[in-house]
């Protein structure tokens, strides 16, 4: 398809600048990431994406605007590649001039100055183009996501267990859904580690939440690493790092039971870096649990996220100081529909509300 192949072409255009010996132009290493982290994204989810419109002749107007993002990125690459070539071949010429002509070193440091001015001018206009195209970017980017986590969630409704037609669904978290992934998934100026406290009364639905974006094939896709422990009032340090550590390394724990709480925390330590990670941290009641393990999570700036449930909301504040996911009691229609959904099956309330 044409989203695909642009998408391809660009990320192509972006790892030869990266690892050419010469770039003809310099992006920024943020902008660049970013936009690789984006493309990567959409790659993903064009590869499991069921276009409305696939039997259809009619073009996608979702893949259109994939594309047309992919193009208007590739047109500032390469519109700033031409500028800077042009460049160099003025800046050659004149001082080909200069030989033949014998100008004087002044006129000579005015031109040199000049082209230094252009130059930044250049990548002044460069910063600017790509910063553009990248928010273009983020908002088809989540577009995409919403379509993945209804996607996921229609699923879920068609799913049954042992035959019945009744349906496990996420009701009354839309928001809290589409605001959770938009967390574990934004890398536009989020690439620091990050903890994501979710926090609610017991029985709201916390981990059905945390369980929910942690299954979800486009949020697999991202992380190299995923790993789940649950630790409750009390808990046992050492037990938690085994659990992250066999988790990640797909070792039984058994392997460690020589080792002390502080050499499973570096070997987790060692295992976690430079590699892309999501931990959900289930039931924590005790800044004194997150104090113990957090050394051994390191920061790699690359996008990594930790997920951690709780009913303390000073607990909330102490993990991360300017976000945390509340949960609020269901309304009445959201309450009447997990009701029914649950005791009659999905087709009870398409029946009612019409």
């Amino acid at each position: 398809m044409a989203a695909y192949a642009a998408l391809t072409s660009l990320l192509h255009i972006l790892d030869d600048i990266k690892h050419h010996p010469f770039p003809p132009i310099s992006i920024d290493e943020q902008q660049l990431e970013s936009l690789t982290q984006t493309l990567t994204s959409l790659q993903q989810f064009l590869e499991t994406y069921n276009s409305p419109v696939a039997n259809t002749k009619e073009a996608d107007p979702l893949e259109i605007r994939i594309a047309e993002a992919a193009y208007a990125a590739q047109d500032v690459i390469e519109y700033h590649i031409v500028d800077m070539i042009k460049l160099r071949k003025s800046s050659g010429a004149y001082h080909g001039r200069i030989h033949s002509r014998g100008e004087t070193s002044t006129s000579a440091g005015s031109s040199t100055q000049s082209n230094h001015d252009r130059k930044i001018s250049y990548v002044d206009n460069l910063y600017r183009g790509l910063k553009k195209v990248i928010e273009d970017m983020d908002l088809v980017k989540k577009e995409a996501m919403e379509i993945s986590v209804s996607e996921a969630q229609l699923q879920r409704r068609v799913s049954t267990s042992g035959g019945s037609s009744r349906s496990s669904i996420m009701v009354g978290f839309g928001d809290a859904s589409h605001e959770i992934m938009d967390k574990l998934t934004n890398g536009v100026d989020d690439r620091q580690l990050q903890v994501i406290p979710i926090v609610g009364m017991g029985g709201i639905g916390k981990t059905t939440l945390a369980k929910h974006a942690y299954a979800l094939p486009f949020v697999k896709d991202r992380f190299d690493i995923r790993a789940w422990v649950t630790i409750s009032q009390n808990f046992d340090t050492r037990k938690i790092l085994c659990e992250l550590l066999s988790q990640a390394n797909k070792k039984s724990k058994e392997e460690m039971s020589g080792m002390s709480e502080n050499e499973v925390g570096l070997a987790l330590h060692k295992y976690l870096f430079n590699r892309r990670f999501l931990i959900v941290i289930d039931d924590m009641w005790s800044v004194d649990a997150w104090d113990k393990m957090q050394n051994f999570l390191p920061d790699n700036w690359n996008g990594s996220r930790i997920v951690v449930t709780t009913r303390q909301s000073k607990l909330s504040s102490q993990l991360n100081n300017n976000y945390c996911l509340r949960l609020k009691l269901l309304d009445e229609v959201s309450s009447w529909d997990l009701f029914s959904n649950s005791v009659f099956g999905e087709t009870f309330i398409l029946t009612f509300l019409t």
